[in-house]
């Protein structure tokens, strides 16, 4: 009776049959495992990741001055992220003919590792030099490494002097 003979149980077909029950369940779980090991490495290489928007930084000081006026700069850094920063410094660059107390136009000052969530302050003395009605610039960047990552990142910020009087 050729009608009650199954396709699957001739030939190729059972052999097919026989393969397919065979080792269905073990594809399944290496499939199963090979999606697992993906998700995995994707969560881990995501915990890596930086925002460093996470950072504040900011420098802040008086609007206007006088030329030659001694003023006071106060650069403020919050670490809103979830790990340390690692060797954080700030780089100070005055405007031309403006100088710190010490002469320079440069100054670089290192800060203690600020963990998650903490933040630190500093402060600098400097005068600005120009003529009157001019703006100076002074730009700030703070650069640091965070924990477990190699890579340095820079946060910049920029505070406008107006110059207001000249001697």
């Amino acid at each position: 009776l050729a009608g009650s003979i199954s396709p699957f149980s001739l030939g190729f077909f059972g052999k097919f049959k026989e393969f397919f029950r065979k080792y269905f369940l073990a594809g399944a779980v290496l499939v199963l495992l090979a999606v697992f090991i993906v998700a995995a490495v994707l969560f881990f290489l995501g915990r890596q990741s930086f925002d460093k928007s996470l950072v504040f930084f900011e420098i802040q000081g008086p609007e206007r001055v006088m030329s030659g006026e001694k003023i006071t700069l106060k650069a403020m850094v919050k670490n809103n992220s979830k790990t340390s920063l690692l060797s954080p410094r700030i780089i100070f660059v005055l405007p031309e003919e403006s100088v710190f107390e010490d002469g320079e136009s440069t100054k670089t000052v290192f800060l203690n590792d600020l963990k998650s969530s903490s933040q630190d302050a500093q402060e600098l003395k400097a005068r600005i030099i120009g003529r009157k009605g001019q703006q100076k610039t002074i730009q700030a960047r703070l650069l640091y490494s965070p924990r477990n990552i190699s890579s340095q990142f820079e946060n910049e910020d920029f505070l406008d002097i107006f110059v207001a009087q000249a001697p």
